[in-house]
């Protein structure tokens, strides 16, 4: 019997499965928003969240009963747990705050864990395959949520939501001591590396991450800014032809 395969970062496996999580996040809303179809778009979506909830239970499951994993340490409490849950009611309910916080946690929380993933296994591995499913769908719905139902954050929805991840992390915060577990990596830095091992130690890197998860949420709404500001430029109708 082969030995599991180990996971390589950025290897070839890892290089791939980041390739088709960001094409089918850009090429399927752009699809379904194409076709027109009020019915179709609702069915999408609902087969999107029945498949984020149906696959984090069957992950769970498998850690705790297959690879015998605590269920304390299983528990969908970390960002990407929750966004799992949250992303399958926006794709249902449409709520637009949640939505925000979808958006926020799902591109800038997610991307880092498919960048640089805490994982053990490589392909063909169920665990790596289950790993990048449940990302990737977070990252479909926000996309979808975004292009498809045109959802969109403000320049608001960013303090919002981090006011929302700080008090989430204070809360989480006497869960891990009591359960000595790690959800939002605050009690410890991930085993495997990650961006965090650039924040300096225990815990000076917990407000350094909070910063960076600032700057993140302005990244990722730098597209919403460009194009608020073409849109106040074209109706204004002051071009450069119009200002000689």
């Amino acid at each position: 019997m082969s030995p599991d395969p180990p996971f390589t970062l950025f290897g070839p496996a890892h290089v791939v499965a980041i390739g088709v999580i960001g094409a089918v996040g850009v090429v399927v809303p752009l699809w379904v928003r194409s076709r027109g179809s009020a019915t179709g778009e609702t069915r999408v979506a609902h087969v999107l969240a029945t498949l984020l909830v149906v696959q984090e239970f069957f992950r769970i499951w498998m850690d705790v009963q297959v690879y015998g994993i605590p269920l304390a340490q299983r528990l969908p409490l970390h960002l990407c747990g929750i966004a799992i849950f949250l992303t399958a009611v926006v794709l249902v309910r449409r709520t637009r705050i949640l939505y925000e916080i979808v958006y926020f946690w799902g591109l800038g929380g997610t991307v880092q864990a498919i960048l640089t993933p805490e994982l053990h296994f490589g392909f063909p591995h169920p665990i790596f395959i289950l790993f990048f499913l449940s990302h990737g769908l977070i990252i479909l719905g926000a996309l979808y949520a975004t292009v498809v139902f045109r959802l969109r954050p403000t320049h608001r929805s960013i303090w919002k939501v981090f006011l929302v991840t700080l008090v989430y992390a204070a809360l989480i915060t006497p869960v891990n001591i009591a359960l000595k577990t790690n959800y939002l990596f605050l009690m410890h830095k991930p085993e495997r590396a990650s961006v965090i091992d650039y924040f300096g130690p225990w815990p000076w890197y917990i407000p350094v991450l909070g910063v960076a998860g600032a700057i993140s949420f302005y990244v990722y709404y730098t597209p919403f800014a460009i194009l608020d500001l073409v849109r106040r430029r074209e109706g204004s109708g002051v071009g450069p032809e119009r200002r000689r």
